[in-house]
């Protein structure tokens, strides 16, 4: 049996966006969880995919809670297979393609690479300490936007979970 899941990824990203389908007035206690729980997703949904592509749970717990970490492992090591046209053979694509995922709101634009790559800024709350705390509301992206990135990222795995595989160490030549 897996160590990870992909279906419990899945409910805690749905989990965040019913709590942010509305925004009580309780002084951000509900978008400071829902942007948690979608990271939370997140974390889970790529330790899933490591898992099931042939990592070992030793070497993804290695990793902890650091998405920046997980999301590099799955772009440089992680493959799948996809159907292009159903009479030629399957096609591979790259672990690379989960960093295009985006979400959109009135005021722009967020992808999966640019979430990953700033959850290493000083200037970002730290996932999960930063946000599992109270304290002061903490600087991050829109937690809405962040939700419907992380399901967004489950659907993406989801499609591809089966064929997922893992390549040769990247830091072999």
């Amino acid at each position: 049996m897996a160590e990870y899941s992909l279906e419990q990824a899945r409910d805690l990203a749905e989990i965040a966006l019913s709590a942010l389908a509305n925004d009580p007035d309780d002084g951000g206690h509900r978008r400071r969880n829902g942007l948690y729980l979608g990271l939370l997703s997140m974390e889970l949904s790529l330790k899933a995919a490591l898992e099931k592509s042939g990592m070992s749970v030793h070497e993804i717990r290695k990793m902890s809670h650091r998405l920046y970490d997980l999301h590099r492992t799955f772009v440089d090591r992680c493959s799948f297979q996809y159907v292009c046209d159903e009479e030629l053979p399957l096609e591979t694509g790259r672990g690379a393609a989960v960093r295009d995922l985006r979400v959109e709101c009135s005021s722009g634009y967020l992808t999966f690479g640019y979430l990953m790559h700033a959850s290493n800024w000083p200037s970002i709350a730290t996932y999960p300490n930063e946000l599992r705390y109270g304290g002061k509301d903490p600087v991050h992206f829109e937690p809405k936007l962040v939700a419907e990135l992380a399901a967004k990222l489950v659907a993406f795995l989801d499609r591809r979970f089966d064929t997922l595989k893992l390549d040769r160490d990247a830091n072999t030549p």
